[in-house]
């Protein structure tokens, strides 16, 4: 199963990071999945890039824009930098800034090559365009099967 993930950068307390990590390992096995898609941002989709490699398992990466390096710290651009040389392939949209616009493309493109999508989220609306609910709603307009980690709930169910 291909699966892609959107998620929050900001994904809660220890506890709940921990809990998430877990419930994300979980699906891995249970959903069979065979290879994952992300955009690597700092949060989840780093914690699903990096679960995907230590289980042995491909991932993809979607860039948003020319300039994504930017958006992240000094810190945390290392670890994007080391996720990314580990991706088996990359995507990088036509976009140069990064925007609300091009995040929520590459939210899009993500859904697209995916056939389930897992989201790591609070259930809340999008603070911007692009934001986790936006490409929640996207996946569900394209019928595709959508696995809720509920950050607030600490439930996981298909929404």
């Amino acid at each position: 199963m291909i699966a892609g993930l959107t998620g929050h950068q900001k994904i809660g307390d220890q506890q709940t990071i921990q809990w998430v990590e877990e419930q994300l390992l979980a699906l891995l096995i249970t959903q069979e999945v065979s290879e994952g898609w992300m955009c690597l941002a700092v949060g989840a989709d780093q914690m699903y890039a990096s679960l995907l490699l230590r289980q042995g398992l491909p991932y993809r990466v979607v860039l948003p824009c020319e300039r994504y390096e930017e958006t992240f710290s000094e810190e945390d651009r290392e670890t994007y930098s080391y996720l990314l040389s580990k991706a088996n392939s990359v995507v990088a949209l036509d976009f140069v800034e990064p925007t609300e616009r091009a995040f929520f493309e590459a939210g899009k493109e993500v859904v697209k090559r995916s056939e389930i999508l897992i989201a790591v989220w609070d259930g809340q609306a999008a603070r911007g365009l692009g934001g986790t609910a936006d490409i929640v709603h996207f996946a569900q307009s394209r019928s595709k099967r959508v696995l809720h980690i509920d950050t607030l709930a600490h439930v996981v169910r298909v929404v």
